[in-house]
């Protein structure tokens, strides 16, 4: 396919995304205080991580903390936390 400005049909809907790298996909998880997965959702790997956030958390559940890297690290993600009573640990 042309690499021209037009985003081939399909490419969001697949999780294929362009990076410096090429095409990419992004695979995030969340898992239980044992480390066994509960979650996994996939996306293009040019989408920021934190805005995966909100679907890993509905799909969870309840949760008494979440532990993320840096990449979760938003004030609306701390205060979404904070109203369903969940510690955050970023």
């Amino acid at each position: 396919a042309p690499l021209g400005g037009r985003r081939k049909r399909g490419e969001y809907g697949e999780a294929i995304g362009r990076s410096r790298g090429g095409r990419t996909t992004k695979l995030h998880a969340l898992s239980d205080a044992k480390g066994r997965p509960r979650v996994l959702l996939h996306s293009p790997g040019n989408v920021n991580d934190v805005r995966m956030a909100g679907a890993l958390l509905a799909a969870a559940g309840p949760a008494e903390r979440l532990i993320a890297d840096k990449a979760y690290d938003a004030n609306w993600l701390r205060l979404a936390l904070a109203e369903r009573g969940v510690e955050a640990v970023i």
